[in-house]
C-alpha cells in the first residue's frame, strides 16, 4: 500500500505547475528601463550593488542589440550586459561568436567589480532556479571568467568558465566552456539573487559570456486523495470493498454481510 501511495505522490508532484516564471534572456527584450520588473542590470563593488545607467540600442554587424553599460562609450570599466535580440542573425566579431536571441555580456576591468544581473523576489515561496554561463570567446583558450550566484550577497554557487561553446555545428573547446546551477530555493519577498561574472586570470579581454537565468515559482501541489488511485491508473485492492484505500476489519464486515449466501440456481438449498 505504501508503495502505491508513494507512486501517486510522485506522479502528482511531477505535474506541479509554475504560477509565475522569469527568463533573463526573454525578459531582456524589454530591457529599455533599469530596473526592468524583477530584473536589475548592474555591478557589485565594495559598496554593494549598483545599476548600469547607460542603456543603448546599438545595432551591430547588421543585428539589432540592446545593452546596459556604465556610461556612454564605456563598455569595460564596470562591464556590460547585452543581447542580440530575438530573430537577429548570429555574427562573429570582437574575438567572439554571438548568437541571435542570446545574451552576450562582458566583465568589468575595474578592481573589485563583478558585473551582475539581479533578480528580486516578489513574494515569499519556493522557486526553481536555473542559471547557465557559456563562453562565447573565440580567442585562444576561449572565455575565462569566474562566476557566482549570490543570495542576499552571499555566494551559493562559485565556479568558472574556461572555453568556447563553439560555432553552430562545432564541438565546444576548453576545459569548461559552460557551467550551470540548478536548485529549488525557499525565498522571502525582497530576497535578491545576483548572477555575476568577473575577469579570469588573463583579465577581461574578449571574455564575452552568455548568461541565462530562469526562475519559476511553483504552485502548491494538491494533496493526493484515495480517488487519485483511479485517476493515476493504480486502482484499489480487490478486497478494499469500501474503497478507502485500506483492507481492514471494515472490509471484513462488508464481506461478512454476505457470508454463506449463495445464488446458485441449481442448488435448492441456496440462501439468497
Amino acid at each position: 500500500m505504501k508503495k502505491t501511495l508513494v507512486t501517486v505522490c510522485v506522479l502528482l508532484l511531477s505535474s506541479v505547475l509554475f504560477s509565475e516564471t522569469w527568463d533573463l534572456d526573454l525578459d531582456f527584450e524589454n530591457a529599455t528601463v533599469n530596473p526592468n520588473g524583477a530584473w536589475s542590470y548592474g555591478y557589485i563593488d565594495g559598496s554593494g550593488f549598483a545599476l548600469l545607467t547607460d542603456g543603448v540600442f546599438d545595432p551591430d554587424n547588421g543585428s539589432a542589440r540592446y545593452c546596459w553599460r556604465y556610461a556612454a562609450d564605456d563598455w569595460d570599466t564596470h562591464g556590460n550586459i547585452q543581447k542580440i535580440l530575438e530573430g537577429e542573425a548570429n555574427f562573429e566579431d570582437y574575438n567572439s561568436y554571438r548568437y541571435g536571441g542570446e545574451m552576450c555580456s562582458g566583465p568589468g576591468e575595474a578592481e573589485g567589480v563583478r558585473t551582475a544581473i539581479r533578480w528580486t523576489c516578489p513574494a515569499t515561496g519556493n522557486y526553481s532556479v536555473s542559471a547557465m554561463w557559456q563562453g562565447l570567446s573565440t580567442k585562444s583558450g576561449g572565455t575565462t571568467v569566474d562566476v557566482t550566484l549570490e543570495l542576499n550577497g552571499t555566494a551559493i554557487f562559485t565556479n568558472y568558465v574556461a572555453g568556447f561553446i563553439g560555432r553552430p555545428g562545432e564541438e565546444a573547446t576548453g576545459t569548461q566552456p559552460e557551467v550551470g546551477y540548478d536548485a529549488v530555493l525557499s525565498l522571502a519577498e525582497g530576497d535578491t539573487l545576483d548572477m555575476t561574472i568577473t575577469g579570469g586570470a588573463d583579465g577581461i579581454s574578449s571574455d564575452c559570456t552568455n548568461m541565462d537565468l530562469e526562475i519559476a515559482k511553483a504552485s502548491a501541489p494538491s494533496t493526493p486523495t484515495c480517488d487519485d488511485l483511479v485517476t493515476m491508473g493504480s486502482g484499489y485492492f480487490s478486497m478494499d470493498f469500501n474503497r478507502d484505500c485500506y483492507v481492514n476489519l471494515e472490509d471484513f464486515a462488508e464481506f461478512a454481510l454476505d457470508w454463506l449466501k449463495c445464488n446458485d440456481p441449481v442448488d435448492l438449498d441456496c440462501i439468497d
